[in-house]
């Protein structure tokens, strides 16, 4: 909780910070260092990685929907790895079910659709607003979190 707090009280400082914004083409090799150097602090429970990142870029001058851009191209690899791990996996403990073939390529494709219009409507939101609404839930969520660990006690 306490994280969630912290981290959108720095995302939203981030994004208030007045001056010039680099755009896409204009990422340098110290602020991919920096964004991708900030992308391990998603190991911490209740860093957001796309938050963490983008909060790196706009501390790095980087215009709002350019850094989102560049943290979701970075997230990639990421995302290739974690999805032949599971692959392998799921190949190791018996495959697919006799039948399941189309209902498994219809969910990837229906997945993969999904997540390419979120990503388009983020990029655009961006475009035309700031953070602040990430920030609130961040910190409401954090309270909660926060709130509910103490009503339930120690174990």
């Amino acid at each position: 909780g306490t994280n969630l707090i912290l981290f959108g009280i720095l995302m939203g400082v981030a994004d208030g910070r007045p001056g010039r914004r680099k755009l896409f083409d204009g990422i340098t090799f110290p602020d991919a260092m920096t964004v991708g150097f900030a992308q391990a602090l998603a190991l911490i429970p209740g860093v957001s990685r796309s938050g963490v990142t983008l909060t790196a870029g706009l501390f790095r001058n980087i215009d709002r929907a350019a850094a989102a851009r560049f943290s979701f191209l970075l997230s990639t690899p990421a995302t290739v790895a974690a999805a032949a791990k599971a692959f392998l996996d799921f190949r190791k403990a018996g495959g697919m079910e006799p039948g399941m073939e189309l209902p498994f390529a219809v969910g990837i494709l229906v997945s993969g659709i999904t997540g390419l219009a979120v990503i388009a409507f983020f990029l655009n939101f961006l475009r035309t607003r700031n953070l602040r609404v990430f920030v609130i839930y961040r910190v409401v969520f954090g309270i909660i979190v926060i709130a509910l660990a103490i009503l339930r006690g120690p174990h």
